[in-house]
């Protein structure tokens, strides 16, 4: 068999320097590996003016079956599903098993970890991470000065004798 090789169209160099210039200047914060199991829940990551907000699938969890931590410039979101009994009889087929999950997402260092909170909605963890006060945009008030007017300058020096 003869390996290929990708094809290096105008298109696919465009999306190389594109994703290069973007890592480079922005750095790789929020990418994170894909999910190395199926039991990982998925998340997804919004930002704004105000911060980032952070969200994860977790059904069926409740919030003592949740952990969120953050240290350094790491947030870690662990969950274990507990399992539940068999109510009086002998499972034919078991598909949801007590699983535990960890999930980790590195933090720009414009944030503000002190402000970080979490809430639990509809099997949704929503994960508010506010910016440091010095990193949000801010509008600058543009003011009018007055021009300050000056004597008119004489093109021919005068002689005062």
């Amino acid at each position: 068999m003869i390996p290929t090789q990708r094809s290096s169209s105008p298109v696919n160099r465009l999306r190389s320097e594109m994703d290069e210039l973007f890592n480079g200047v922005f750095g790789n914060f929020f990418q994170q590996p894909t999910r190395t199991r199926s039991s990982d829940p998925a998340l997804d990551i919004f930002e704004n003016a105000d911060g980032y907000r952070v969200e994860v699938a977790v059904p069926g969890l409740s919030l003592d079956e949740l952990d969120v931590s953050v240290a350094e410039n790491t947030m870690t979101i662990r969950g274990e599903r507990q399992g539940e009994e068999t109510r009086g009889g002998t499972y034919l087929r078991r598909e949801r098993r007590r699983t535990g999950f960890q999930r980790a997402v590195m933090l720009p260092k414009t944030v503000n970890p002190d402000g970080i909170e979490a809430s639990l909605e509809n099997g949704i963890l929503t994960i508010c991470i506010p910016r440091a006060e010095a990193a949000k945009p801010r509008q600058i008030e543009v003011r009018v000065t007055q021009a300050v007017e000056s004597a008119p300058v004489s093109e021919t020096p005068t002689d005062e004798s």
